[in-house]
């Protein structure tokens, strides 16, 4: 029952909304509950509400920038490279569509923008059939993010050691590995 006076309203949000976009490492395919992904851990302790619109197998597309502008959202982190790597995009087309990316979000002027480049693949070191080293990718987002002002680039390796025992299958973050 409710008092005679009495009124009913929700609790008020945290105001902050943090926008996770990239691949299936930031949906966290491989952690044992969604709740441990690194999204989902970086919300919590920033005290934001967030939306985590990665899919797996994605690569670095403008389009994603483009769309993700429809979303309430004061902080956006973009985490894409390794498909990129293995689907062996040409560096040129990655560079296009991280600019194209970055330009859009930065539409947003009040909000904060974090690129994050490719996180260890455990084990490797070959090329792919363009010859191109996932460094590669690496460098390209950095490069490109330095020309965007409100843009801060993190260093996916100093996010987690280079090491099997955080990864499912050396590429992929386990519990132990998201909480890096």
């Amino acid at each position: 029952e409710v008092d005679d006076g009495s009124e009913i309203s929700s609790v008020p949000g945290p105001g902050k909304r943090w926008l996770f976009i990239g691949d299936s490492i930031t949906q966290g395919m491989t952690v044992s509950s969604p709740a441990l992904s690194y999204a989902a851990r970086t919300a919590r302790a920033a005290n934001c509400d967030w939306h985590n619109i990665a899919v797996g197998g994605a690569v670095m597309r403008k389009e994603v920038g483009e769309m993700a502008l429809a979303l309430d959202w004061n902080t956006a982190s973009v985490a894409y490279g390794v498909n990129d790597f293995a689907q062996n995009m040409p560096v040129e087309q990655f560079v296009n569509h991280t600019e194209g990316l970055i330009r859009a979000l930065s539409s947003r002027k009040s909000s904060k923008i974090f690129l994050i480049t490719p996180i260890p693949w455990v084990g490797r070191t070959e090329p792919n059939t363009l010859g191109l080293q996932l460094e590669d990718y690496r460098k390209a987002i950095a490069d490109t993010a330095s020309s965007f002002e409100y843009v801060t680039v993190i260093n996916g390796l100093e996010m987690l050691p280079d090491n099997s025992k955080y990864f499912v299958d050396n590429i992929h973050p386990n519990d132990d590995g998201m909480k890096e």
